[in-house]
C-alpha cells in the first residue's frame, strides 16, 4: 500500500465564505490552547495528522467548543460521536490493531477494556446479542464521552478506521467519503462515486453534502488548517 496522501481540497465548490473560514482557524488556536495535548496523544496513538481531527472537531463542535455538549441525537462532545458508536469502534480495533498503548490510556480514561476480550452479554432468551444493542452492552457511557481527553481519543480512532477503509490504491484518502460516514454513521450505504464530483452528484443528504464542503472545498478546513 502506497503512504496515505490527504488531499487540501477535494472540490472546488465551498460551504464557507472567506469570513467564516478565518473565524473557524482563529477558532483553532482556543482548540488548541484548551485541548492541544489531547490531540496530539491520539494523533500519536492513530498515526493521524492532528490538523485533520481538528478540523473534524471544529466541524462537529466549532462554535462552542462545549465538550458537555450533547446534541438532539444523542452525539456527544467535541468529536459528537455516540456510546453505541464507539462501543462498535472498539469492537472493531480490538479485532485488528488495538494496541497495549491504546489499551492502557482507555484503561485510564475509566474504559472496562478488559470487557473486550469477553463474551457480549447474553439477551433474556440467552442469545448473545451485539454489544452495541442495549445500554447493558455499552464500553462507553455518555457521561464518559464528556471527558475530552477520551472523547479526543475515541473519535479519532474511529477516523483512523475510516481512513483506513477509503484509502485507495494510489494512497489517495478519500476523505470526502470519510466526513460522510463519519456524519451518517459506520452503517450508511454511502453512494459510489470514483471521483468526488460523482460522489457529491450521487449524495442525496443535504447535510452530507454540506460535510464534504466543510472539510474539502474551496475555503474548506483541511485547505486552512494544513
Amino acid at each position: 500500500m502506497a503512504k496515505k496522501i490527504i488531499k487540501r481540497r477535494y472540490t472546488d465548490l465551498s460551504y464557507y465564505s472567506p469570513l467564516e473560514i478565518n473565524a473557524l482557524s482563529e477558532k483553532r488556536a482556543e482548540l488548541k490552547s484548551r485541548f492541544g495535548a489531547y490531540i496530539t496523544q491520539a494523533a500519536t496513538l492513530s498515526n493521524l495528522p492532528e490538523f485533520v481531527i481538528e478540523s473534524v472537531i471544529l466541524i462537529e463542535n466549532g462554535q462552542f467548543l462545549n465538550p458537555s455538549l450533547v446534541n438532539s441525537s444523542g452525539a456527544v462532545g467535541l468529536m459528537q460521536i455516540k456510546a453505541a458508536t464507539v462501543t462498535d469502534v472498539l469492537i472493531r480495533e480490538k479485532k485488528t490493531r488495538l494496541t497495549g498503548t491504546e489499551r492502557n490510556v482507555l484503561r485510564r480514561l475509566g474504559v472496562e477494556v478488559t470487557r473486550l476480550d469477553g463474551a457480549a452479554p447474553k439477551l433474556k432468551n440467552g442469545k448473545a446479542q451485539k454489544w452495541y444493542s442495549s445500554a447493558e452492552g455499552l464500553l462507553v457511557s455518555t457521561e464518559q464521552l464528556k471527558n475530552p481527553e477520551l472523547n479526543i481519543l475515541l473519535g479519532t480512532i474511529y477516523l483512523s478506521q475510516l481512513i483506513d477503509e477509503f484509502t485507495e490504491v494510489s494512497g489517495l484518502v478519500r476523505m470526502d467519503k470519510v466526513i460522510v460516514k463519519y456524519n451518517q454513521g459506520y452503517f450508511y450505504k454511502a453512494p459510489l462515486g470514483p471521483t468526488t464530483a460523482i460522489f457529491l452528484r450521487n449524495l442525496k443528504s443535504t447535510e452530507a453534502k454540506a460535510y464534504v464542503l466543510k472539510i474539502g472545498g474551496k475555503n474548506g478546513l483541511l485547505e486552512a488548517l494544513a
